[in-house]
């Protein structure tokens, strides 16, 4: 279980910009992001052959957690902003940057 309790989140979901995402899925607990210069919203940049997050860039903030898992074909994903989520699974096998639980003050991360 990735998602182990939704309390709120962004109203209506949001179609991510996938430009430069390298899966073919997105999958549940991915990191989600925000331009502050156009409002866009997007995947979390990954690196090292998608094995971990990338840095996060000036012009961006974290926007939340992805609730549950779709094709980047069709990139259409609830976000949540409050409630808990487990964030070492084989899904998502690499670190939620600190900076990321910090900013996302209403979501608990835990370990199970």
């Amino acid at each position: 279980i990735i998602i182990e309790k939704y309390l709120y989140g962004r109203p209506g979901g949001a179609t991510l910009d996938t430009t430069g995402y390298g899966l073919s899925v997105i999958p549940a607990g991915l990191l989600v992001i925000r331009s502050t210069v156009d409002g866009s919203i997007k995947p979390m940049p990954l690196k090292n052959n998608n094995t971990e997050y990338d840095s996060l860039t000036g012009d961006h903030e974290y926007e939340g957690i992805v609730v549950a898992t779709v094709r980047t074909s069709k990139p259409f994903v609830g976000i949540m902003w409050g409630g808990s989520v487990n964030d070492h699974t084989s899904v998502i096998p690499f670190e939620i940057p600190s900076a990321a639980k910090t900013a996302l003050k209403n979501i608990t991360f835990k370990t199970n």
